[in-house]
């Protein structure tokens, strides 16, 4: 099997998995409700399906695209959010070399949450392009407002066992900007 199918069907079965977890996970996003046990009416849990995009830099600068499945918490010490997500990943070569100059593609999936401003996040992405692959994990840290807006430091750990670069302009460090937008994004209803 080549690599642009091997990318297709793991991209495919990223997105069935993420849509049965959401299926089985899905409340009504703007019922406000009270788990068992708890009297204090001013805690709230919101639920959503959010678009998520995003930007950076990793030496050159890449983009993503996805969905994320969103938890809110909020009550009187403040809040948290979790977010369970999977994206693809644009990141284009600028190389001088046109017979080098490819463009490389990633699918991610990971999780991230935020409790007042830190945000952290593990994600794990299939990088490709379609003559060369990588599988990395990336550990990120942050700041983060309500699980909306989150800017982050990231570290791509190679899974190589010779731990040599696949991409060699694709740095191991990584700064993002995140948005999860959905109807109650920031607050604003």
């Amino acid at each position: 099997m080549n690599h642009q199918k091997t990318f297709i069907v793991i991209a495919l079965l990223f997105t069935w998995l993420f849509s049965i977890s959401s299926v089985f996970a899905q409340e009504d996003s703007l019922q406000r409700h009270r788990p068992y046990g708890v009297v204090n009416r001013n805690y709230s849990s919101l639920n959503y399906i959010s678009i998520r995009i995003g930007a950076g830099l990793q030496k050159d600068f890449y983009s993503e695209a996805g969905v994320a499945f969103q938890m809110r918490n909020f009550g009187c010490t403040g809040y948290f959010s979790r977010s369970y997500y999977t994206a693809l990943e644009v990141i284009p070569n600028f190389q001088l070399n046109e017979s080098q100059s490819r463009n490389v593609y990633g699918i991610k999936t990971g999780v991230e949450v935020n409790a007042m401003l830190l945000a952290l996040a593990l994600e794990a992405k299939y990088q490709t392009d379609f003559s060369k692959n990588a599988f990395v994990i990336t550990p990120k840290i942050g700041l983060g407002v309500f699980g909306d807006v989150l800017l982050y430091y990231g570290y791509n750990f190679s899974t190589r066992q010779n731990k040599e670069r696949v991409f060699p302009f694709i740095s191991n460090h990584q700064f993002s900007l995140i948005f999860n937008v959905h109807e109650d994004f920031l607050g604003i209803r």
